[in-house]
């Protein structure tokens, strides 16, 4: 699951704090087995705000938060069936991009979120990161399942040729270059080929296992203006959390 949430600040006097306790009633709690993970950009969040602020039961997160800069930010949410290792966040006051490595299902997952105003150098250094993250896994001929989600704000790519759209205007010429420079460098497929704000796909899904992926949702939601993006994987390795499976609580009654 995906969404650019345009802010899930907690604080008391933020008009956004309704959001996350939404997006858990509505979204994660509806399905008879728990999502794996889902990823949230332009989080707004800062870094006196705690995880445990912005927690999710039955899961742990992962921030990148931009700190001298209003909103941006993206934060991922792991299933606490699911340990993950070799976490890693940037923030260059622009960009954000979090990424972590799941062992036991040798799945990299990454988090990003490029704003329309970044520059192509600044967006081309994030995904020379990534790429390092990506070869970390690589190197002794691991090759994981890879995942990489948010919102890249660039428009102009036809999703089904992989290309820019005939005849428009391609306002980050470079910017597209470089994604899909990336795209092909990792042999990723983008999964989402309906629009996800307005007319424009900019908040997009990349796999190497495109075969996994058995159905993707794209819908309206009262979140923000951009769509909620759900992925119909092929497996489900979470096990669900009951209220069973929890110890006592000593000061229950």
């Amino acid at each position: 699951m995906l969404l650019n949430a345009r802010s899930i600040s907690p604080a008391s006097t933020s008009t956004c704090k309704w959001k996350l306790p939404f997006l858990c009633d509505n979204h994660l709690d509806s399905s008879s087995l728990p999502v794996p993970f889902f990823a949230i950009t332009e989080s707004w969040l800062k870094p006196h705000i705690t995880d445990a602020q912005v927690t999710v039961p039955n899961f742990q997160c992962l921030r990148a938060d931009r700190e001298n800069r209003k909103g941006g930010g993206c934060i991922l949410y792991v299933h606490n069936s699911l340990t993950y290792s070799e976490d890693f966040s940037f923030d260059d006051g622009v960009n954000n991009l979090l990424s972590c490595f799941i062992p036991s299902l040798n799945t990299f997952i990454a988090v990003v979120y490029r704003p329309p105003n970044s520059s192509a150098s600044s967006f081309k250094t994030l995904l020379d990161l990534l790429q390092s993250k990506l070869e970390d896994h690589t190197k002794d001929s691991r090759s994981p399942d890879i995942y990489i989600l948010g919102d890249f704000n660039l428009p102009s790519i036809d999703w089904e040729l992989c290309r820019v759209n005939p005849g428009s205007t391609c306002i980050n010429p470079e910017s597209t270059t470089h994604l899909l420079d990336f795209m092909d460098r990792n042999f990723l497929t983008q999964v989402v080929n309906k629009p996800t704000r307005e007319d424009n796909t900019l908040d997009l899904i990349f796999t190497n296992k495109p075969q996994d992926v058995l159905n993707v949702t794209v819908e309206d939601t009262k979140l923000s203006e951009h769509r909620l993006v759900e992925a119909l994987l092929g497996f489900n390795p979470t096990t669900r959390v009951t209220t069973s499976d929890l110890p006592p609580d000593p000061l229950s009654f």
